[in-house]
């Protein structure tokens, strides 16, 4: 192997060592070409890069995605199921949910829908993805998504790939959540709302 080879594949270790899956799971998600609805297991990780399978996998595996999303460096707009329908966009399934579906627009002029089993997973991917897209405009000021990442706070659950970059805790000291879990919290700034973030320790 030359160098040049090896040097790309270690940087490309580093990263994948340093970074942590944000949030994960199964949604629904229309096709490019052919435009039906088909379930994708989606990752997304803290460097924000998401990826798409057919089925669910380990975090960083070797397996070859559907399909991937720089959010951090592509992601433009984030519209929710209600700002798709009014636009005419696209027609959700018959067995979505309502307010169950998002679309993610990205710089190629793609726009990529899905939709979740429930609102509240479809709110939970809204603010993931928001929190990783500093380049992200909002259709209508911003009002429906900022009101989705205020009610919802990034949340990593217990176990789950924790981070390995140091966290600086507002609190002194930290606190015990209802599962018994040692955690802290962390503000920060998204799209100029300030979003707390619980983190389990």
């Amino acid at each position: 192997m030359s160098e040049a080879a090896l040097g790309s594949k270690l940087k490309a270790s580093s990263t994948q060592s340093t970074r942590y899956v944000l949030k994960s799971g199964y949604v629904t998600k229309m096709g490019q070409v052919v435009k039906n609805w088909k379930t994708r297991y989606l990752i997304l990780y803290s460097d924000g890069m998401m990826y798409y399978y057919k089925r669910e996998v380990p975090p960083d595996s070797d397996d070859k995605p559907q399909g991937e999303i720089n959010i951090t460096k592509d992601c433009i707009g984030i519209l929710t199921a209600k700002q798709v329908t009014s636009n005419g966009l696209i027609k959700w399934p018959e067995d979505a949910g309502p307010n169950t579906g998002f679309a993610i627009e990205t710089r190629s002029g793609r726009t990529y829908f899905l939709h979740c089993e429930s609102w509240r997973e479809a709110e939970r991917w809204i603010a993931s993805i928001a929190g990783t897209a500093p380049n992200v405009r909002f259709e209508d000021g911003g009002d429906a998504v900022h009101a989705i990442l205020q009610s919802r706070p990034s949340v990593r659950k217990p176990g789950e790939h924790k981070s390995q970059v140091d966290l600086t805790p507002d609190l002194p000291a930290a606190e015990v959540d209802e599962e018994g879990n040692e955690v802290c919290y962390v503000h920060k700034v998204v799209g100029g709302v300030v979003i707390k973030e619980k983190h389990i320790r």
